[in-house]
């Protein structure tokens, strides 16, 4: 393929990642061109802002005695929100009398937001009720993630799973489809759990899992936890190391423009 012979060095973030470019011909034996595995790293800069006096007095409001279900991703098509709302609306027959409330990260406007609303409402869910849909800032997040109780990441495809990290940071149960790079995070039953994507039946029954068995929460997030802090694999200087790394490399190798 002509572009890839114009490409002096790719790196990606996960092996799913990596998988996709050899599919379209990134690498292979007629070619030099070596694609490089980069994981995302993490910072604690999450960690270290302290609460949004106005979102902690919001999440505190809508919460009450109930258990936090968030879901941080957009509506956006790969994110697969759908699925979410589908295991949502289980989930509330299930939990009877406001046991459970779900959050996500909507932006309130448009058409993917009225479409959610509007399903919400075929299944049960009263938007501003036991449903909340609005986006946070970065730094907002943290005073969310303290107050969640698990973490839901429904993605059909991701090239890594940020998010993931930011609930192991915070010590959150996590909840992701056993899809692309989501399935490389997330060593199953171990650090998390993982559902069949797009089913939003395995969803609920994993979450529920989670809700009712306070020894898996524990294992969870100890284990969730224990990968950020032992070794550098997900740290965001060591990621940082690493591109300087390549692009030396990559730099070193390319001939004089």
């Amino acid at each position: 393929m002509k572009h890839v012979n114009a490409i002096d060095g790719i790196a990606v973030p996960s092996e799913s990642s990596a998988r996709v470019l050899r599919q379209q011909g990134f690498e292979d034996s007629n070619s030099p061109l070596k694609i490089e595995i980069i994981p995302h790293g993490i910072s604690q800069f999450l960690r270290s802002q302290t609460d949004d006096p106005a979102i902690t007095e919001w999440i505190l409001s809508k919460k009450g005695t109930a258990r936090l279900i968030y879901c941080p991703s957009r509506p956006d098509v790969h994110k697969d929100v759908e699925t979410f709302l589908e295991a949502a609306g289980i989930l509330k027959r299930l939990y009877e009398g406001g046991a459970v409330v779900f959050v996500m990260g909507c932006v309130p406007e448009g058409d993917a937001y009225e479409k959610l609303k509007a399903r919400a409402v075929a299944l049960g869910l009263k938007e501003g009720g036991d449903l909340h849909l609005r986006p946070f800032l970065y730094k907002e997040m943290a005073s969310v993630y303290r107050r969640a109780d698990v973490c839901i990441v429904p993605s059909r495809h991701e090239s890594f799973g940020q998010t993931v990290l930011e609930a192991f940071l915070f010590d959150v149960p996590v909840v992701a489809a056993n899809a692309t790079a989501l399935a490389e995070i997330i060593a199953n039953d171990h650090s998390g759990l993982l559902f069949t994507p797009g089913d939003p039946n395995d969803l609920a029954r994993q979450t529920t899992r989670i809700l009712e068995d306070e020894t898996l929460r524990q294992r969870l997030t100890e284990n969730g936890g224990r990968m950020l802090r032992q070794g550098d694999k997900y740290d965001a200087t060591t990621m940082i190391r690493a591109y300087e790394r390549f692009y030396e490399r990559v730099l070193s190798n390319s001939p004089e423009k």
